[in-house]
Order: structure tokens, then sequence, then C-alpha cells
């Protein structure tokens, strides 16, 4: 384990309640006033395949997910035959010894067998189980847990509530008597972070940049911002439509900005691709428009559930003929904020008739918060990372302070 960071590897199937397992500890970690990043990897399907979520915490700001794992949590089979050949001397590997059979690990690997059924016999809380044993390893106390999961599963009722901390505590006391703790316990800051994703980023920044209309067809890994904007659209006075297809998603798009209204939509990569010929015509119209490109792999519908920046060139050259086109990346979720809320947004200026097209990618070269990555003509993407500049964040949002209680809720205060 680094003196300056821990990451955590929860593996398993989909429908074991790994995502579950991420915001449990993302609360923790964020009411101990740590920085963290989250990272799931999964497939298409809605039961089986392999799905791996990482979760990197620290004191400083964390830039990316890592290249190693200090905790991994095996929740089946599958993951330990994948992931215990990389963990490394000073990590442990947690599995359940009714399920899960270990293999070899390297030296200096601490092997963590939990009986989870005699624990509990509800098998589908393994992955509670582990959550406890692995909190119990890094010093942080049971209060926690035990506060994040009321919070969690408040919607479900007393008895999961108590069925849960229950679960959680036999892991935790068990990993208390029989497993060797870090040497150095996660630390409380006495800060208090909120919880954000990517999307929701997206979506707080268009609602406060004064958006009024949003319309989408539900496409991952883009489907978050549609979340979002029709969780709280009542409340903060926006319109929001879901259509039959991207084709009909950017012609309205085009129709409400004609109108006067400020909209926006988002998509991925197939759906951008459909869009193409609607904001070429709205170019020769010239009414602005705002879209998202949450990335996947490429403008194809394939690998649904991945992302990376294989629609940089598409977002480049969208569009039919030459015309002034203006593309924002961001470098953080700062950058995600700011670029929806700032002045430029759909193109105040009657003499600026631009389309806006937010390709949103993290960088992975490019991390760093507060950098904005602006493209122009002729520019390669090694020179558009290498001109990286600081980017202003000086929005205002009228709406409350997210916090780690929260689920979901509007974003924050007072400057972002």
């Amino acid at each position: 384990m680094s003196q300056e960071d821990f990451i955590i590897g929860i593996g398993g199937e989909n429908g074991q309640g790994i995502a579950t397992s991420g915001n449990v500890l993302a609360r923790i970690f964020a009411r101990r006033g740590l920085h963290f990043v989250a990272y799931n990897s999964y497939q298409s399907i809605i039961r089986g395949g392999h799905t791996f979520l990482t979760l990197r915490t620290s004191e400083s700001e964390v830039l990316t997910h890592g290249d190693r794992v200090d905790a991994l949590l095996c929740l089946n089979q599958d993951t330990m035959d994948r992931h215990l050949r990389i963990m490394k001397a000073g990590s442990s590997v947690l599995f359940d010894t009714e399920k899960i059979r270990p293999g070899t690990p390297a030296e200096g690997v601490q092997l963590c067998p939990i009986p989870s059924k005699a624990i509990t016999p509800n098998r589908l809380l393994a992955n509670t189980v582990a959550l406890g044993a692995v909190l119990r390893m890094l010093g942080i106390e049971f209060s926690f847990l035990e506060e994040i999961l009321t919070v969690q599963f408040r919607k479900k009722g007393d008895a999961v509530i108590a069925e849960n901390v229950h679960a959680a505590k036999g892991g935790y006391d068990y990993a208390g008597e029989h497993f060797t703790p870090w040497p150095k316990p996660l630390p409380k800051t006495g800060r208090r972070f909120g919880v954000i994703t990517g999307n929701e980023a997206l979506a707080m920044g268009g609602a406060a940049a004064g958006v009024k209309f949003y319309i989408a067809y539900p496409m991952s890994p883009a489907t978050g911002v549609l979340v979002w904007f029709a969780k709280y659209a009542r409340e903060l006075g926006i319109m929001v439509r879901q259509m039959e297809d991207e084709i009909s998603v950017a012609n309205m798009l085009i129709g409400a900005a004609h109108a006067g209204c400020r909209a926006m939509c988002a998509t991925s990569g197939g759906g951008f691709a459909l869009m193409t010929e609607a904001f070429g015509a709205a170019a020769m119209m010239e009414i602005p428009v705002v879209g998202i490109n949450v990335q996947r792999a490429g403008p194809a519908t394939g690998v649904p559930t991945k992302t990376e920046q294989g629609d940089l060139w598409q977002a480049l050259g969208a569009g039919q003929g030459d015309y002034p086109l203006n593309r924002d990346w961001a470098a953080s979720l700062i950058d995600v904020m700011a670029m929806q809320s700032n002045s430029e947004f759909q193109c105040k200026a009657a003499d600026d008739w631009r389309i806006g097209l937010v390709s949103h990618y993290l960088f992975s070269s490019a991390q760093r918060r507060g950098v904005m990555l602006r493209w122009h003509e002729g520019m390669t993407p090694e020179e558009l990372i290498a001109s990286a500049e600081p980017a202003e964040s000086s929005l205002k949002v009228k709406t409350r302070r997210k916090t780690a209680d929260d689920e979901t809720s509007p974003q924050a205060g007072e400057n972002v």
C-alpha cells in the first residue's frame, strides 16, 4: 500500500452489487474528506459477464484510477482467476470460502478467506460482508459504514437496512480477529466532500447555464445526463423529452433553439453519428445548438459500456461543408461544469453562430484540475494537450449544495 493513496478493486458478475459497494465506499471516503476516482468496467448485459470496479482514494487530488490494486474483493471465481496474478507484496485478497478457490498468490500477498455463509444466511450479501472486512482492515470506524448503509437502503425499509448492517458487522468483526490490517489507516481529514459523476456534472453545468429544454434518446454511457434532468426537471423548471431516435432528437433540438429556447442534448458515438447531418443543417440555417458526446470506443454501436476517445475525429469534422464549429474537451469535472456554464454556451452573441460540440472524456494525459483544452483549426491531438490552459470556474448555481448524504442532487452553491 502506498503512503499516498489506496486502491480497491471489486470484481464479480453484473447483479452482484458491485456498483452498490462502490457507492458505499465513495460516500465513506467523501465523509472522511478524501479525494477519490472510481471507474466501473462492465459488460452490456443485465446478468453475468465480468464486472470490475476500481476505486482509488487519497488525501491529495486523485488524477487517475491507477495501475495496481491494494485490496481485491472477489465476489466470484472468475475475478480470482483474472486478477490474483496482478496482486503484489503488501496487498490483500478477500473472498468467500463457500464459492471461491484461491490460486497461488505472489509472495507477500495476504489471502483473506471469509465464511460469508456463517456470517449471514443471505448469499446476496456477500458484497456487504466483504465491505465490512475491508473497512476494518483500513482502520475505519464501523459507525461510518452503518450510517452509509442506512442512507443507501433507506428506501427499501428498516428490515433491509438491519440485514445489511448485521452482515457488514459480521465481516467487520471477523476481519478484526483473523486478518492483518494495513499498516497505515486511511485518515480522517476533517473535510467533507460531495460525490458526483461526469454525467451529473454535465447536467448540472447545463442547468446552471440556463438550459430550459433537454431532449435525448437514452444511449449509454450518456443516459445519466437524461436521468438527472428528468429527476430535477420540475424543481428547476426544465422541459425534458425522450424521443424515438437520435435523428428526432437533433431536429427537435434545432427547432427549440430556433424558437429562442436554450436547449441541449447528449448522446454517444453511434447517436452522434446519426445527428451529424442535422448539425450540418443547423450550421446552414445559422441556428446555434449544443450537443454532448459521452464517448464510446468509436462511432459504431458496439462496446456500448466501454469509454475512450474514439469519437475525437468524428467531433472535429461533424457536419457538411466548412463552417465555424466550437468544440470543448474536459480535463476534469470542474472543466465539465465550467465549459457547460461559460458565457459561450449556445453562442449567445448574435454575430457568433457556432455549434457547440462537447466531447466528454477525461484525457488520461491531461487530467489536471482546472485545465481546459480547446481545439483550433489545424491543431493535432498532441498540440491540443500541450496547449492546455487554466479554465475559469466562477459559476454561480442557484441550487442547494450536494453532500455525501444525497443519492443525487443539484450541485452546489457558490463557486464551483
